[in-house]
């Protein structure tokens, strides 16, 4: 080969290695450079681009002694290589790289010097240190976190598997996790449906986060409620729903037996025909259940969502003193218990019974108030009938006093002019004058006698009498008469 063809080699040869992308070297036996490829030289940080023909150890003074080693080793003809290496630097920082040294020969077969294959894989381990850190965390988190955590792998055939769960979630099943790996969830979930499963596994396919409640099955055979929150997670080709479990178990307790008090108080209010309404005072909504409507005389339709349902309803002549009942219960000065009379579209008056509580805000303002209607009317017309019947019992009484004390000086008036009529036959202008007296002192006795039978019906009370006083006073009355007929 010319020296002009062997040229050539070399600078085709030089041109080839520095426009590799792999980090490339080649040495002589003495360790100086003869070739170098330019990404060598960037990952390795090398200042001085013209690193030909210097030693291995002026451009990395800081080799350390295992290295060297190695490069005694390949001069003596081995091959060697690592797939993570590391060696620190001087200032501190450790560089990784994943290497490969062998001998190249000459034409007579002996070692010409070394080439050195090398990648720094600083940024790759590092990456590597990060997930296996954030792995750690995560299992640790997941193990750990007091909320019940379930990794769930789909199935071809059926319900998801079980490929992890956190020690929270098996414990609240009654199990251990490794009681639970592998098994199918109808294990803690033997309720739900095929068509249940298809649907949420085809939300979950779609990227939807899925939030259902689910009755799942304790160990000893106790059902849970559940709240349940389930995302896909893809890590490289396997798929995963990653499901929380939140216990709601004494939630659903609670809501279950609001509902039976709820039944029962509905039960008892329309037994005893009441209307409830609750009254949001902040953002002035105002809720009526049927009966309220039926009280008032109106339809659902037609009557506004708000105070003015209420106020609309009242009898003009009460809702003064209705708004200030309200307000003072608002106010918290007394309580909302009050009487009104409403008037109906079509005329119709009714008399309603009020009760209401107020609930106050964490600020000390009215929230809500809550109460209950009922119709009085009747009990209303029984107090007025009541009243009047004491009125007029009242006004017996007194008939029967004026009645008494009027009966007997008016008879003995009559008696009296009877006997100067018996004793003046002759004068007919007196005579006359007696008998009107006599007449309209028997109209006054025929009222007193009506007066006293008004005074008398129904009235079967009986009282205690001094009968020689009764006796007495017509006595006295008559007592001319007994004389003029000898009678002493």
């Amino acid at each position: 080969m010319s020296n002009e063809e062997k040229h050539h080699s070399h600078e085709l040869l030089k041109y080839i290695i520095e426009h590799t992308r792999s980090a490339v070297a080649v040495h002589d036996r003495e360790l100086n450079y003869l070739y170098v490829s330019q990404r060598y030289l960037d990952e390795y940080n090398v200042e001085s681009q013209d690193v030909i023909g210097k030693h291995h150890y002026e451009v990395f003074p800081d080799l350390p002694q295992k290295w060297r080693d190695v490069h005694q080793r390949v001069l003596a003809g081995e091959v060697l290589s690592a797939e993570e290496d590391s060696y620190p630097k001087e200032d501190g920082s450790i560089v990784w790289t994943r290497w490969e040294c062998r001998p190249w020969y000459e034409a007579d077969g002996s070692v010409g010097g070394i080439i050195v294959y090398t990648e720094v894989i600083t940024d790759r381990i590092s990456e590597r240190e990060k997930l296996r850190e954030s792995e750690h965390r995560f299992r640790t988190l997941f193990d750990q976190a007091a909320d019940n955590i379930f990794l769930l792998k789909p199935s071809p055939d059926g319900p998801p598997i079980i490929a992890d769960v956190n020690p929270s979630g098996a414990k609240l099943h009654g199990y251990t996790p490794s009681e639970l790996i592998g098994q199918h969830l109808t294990i803690i979930d033997p309720f739900v449906s095929p068509e249940e499963v298809a649907s949420r596994t085809e939300r979950l396919e779609s990227g939807e986060i899925v939030q259902f409640e689910a009755q799942h099955l304790h160990k000893n055979g106790e059902r849970l409620w559940l709240e349940v929150t389930s995302k896909l997670i893809v890590t490289g080709s396997e798929r995963f729903y990653l499901s929380t479990e939140r216990n709601i178990t004494a939630r659903k307790k609670a809501e279950e037996e609001n509902e039976r008090l709820t039944d029962r108080l509905l039960l008892s209010t329309r037994a005893a025909q009441l209307g409830v309404w609750d009254w949001n005072v902040r953002e002035n909504t105002m809720v009526w259940d049927d009966r309220m409507f039926e009280l008032y005389g109106v339809t659902r339709e037609g009557t506004p969502n708000n105070i003015d349902a209420w106020l609309n309803g009242l009898h003009p002549e009460d809702k003064e003193s209705a708004l200030a009942v309200c307000q003072a219960a608002l106010d918290g000065q007394k309580d909302f218990d009050t009487e009104f009379r409403v008037l109906h579209p079509d005329g119709t008056v009714k008399y309603l019974k009020a009760n209401g509580l107020v609930i106050m805000g964490a600020d000390g303002k009215p929230d809500r108030m809550l109460g209950v209607n009922s119709d009085i009317t009747e009990m209303k017309k029984l107090q007025d009938a009541q009243l009047r019947s004491s009125q007029l019992s009242a006004l017996g009484e007194v008939a029967a006093g004026v009645a008494h004390e009027i009966n007997n000086p008016i008879n003995g008036v009559i008696n009296y002019a009877q006997m100067l009529i018996n004793k003046n036959d002759e004068n007919d202008n007196a005579n006359q004058i007696l008998e009107k007296i006599i007449r309209e002192g028997s109209r006054i006795a025929n009222i007193v006698r009506n007066l006293l039978n008004f005074a008398r019906k129904d009235r079967g009370e009986f009282s205690s009498l001094d009968l020689i006083d009764i006796v007495a006073e017509p006595i006295n009355l008559h007592s001319q008469f007994f004389k003029n007929d000898g009678i002493h």
